[in-house]
């Protein structure tokens, strides 16, 4: 078998297709990426960025995951 068929495509990833992935809006990404929270993205030329898909993966896969605490009802669950 070559080492082609071992090759995985290059997904890359527009603003609105990350901003679906991680839930958060543009502003909220532009902000994590000043701070150095958020993959950086790749200059594509004319204006125009991406990113690459495995990095936004990894960036869910590393955050921390926050669970909400289930309150017991009062009076008996009623």
């Amino acid at each position: 078998m070559s080492m082609l068929a071992d090759i995985q495509p290059v997904v890359m990833l527009k603003l609105n297709d990350v901003c679906q992935r991680v839930a958060l809006s543009p502003a909220t990404i532009y902000r994590r990426l000043e701070k150095s929270e958020f993959p950086a993205p790749v200059d594509m030329g004319g204006g125009s960025v991406r990113w690459y898909e495995h990095e936004i993966q990894e960036y869910l896969l590393n955050r921390p995951r926050a669970r909400l605490a289930i309150q017991p009802k009062e009076n008996g669950g009623k």
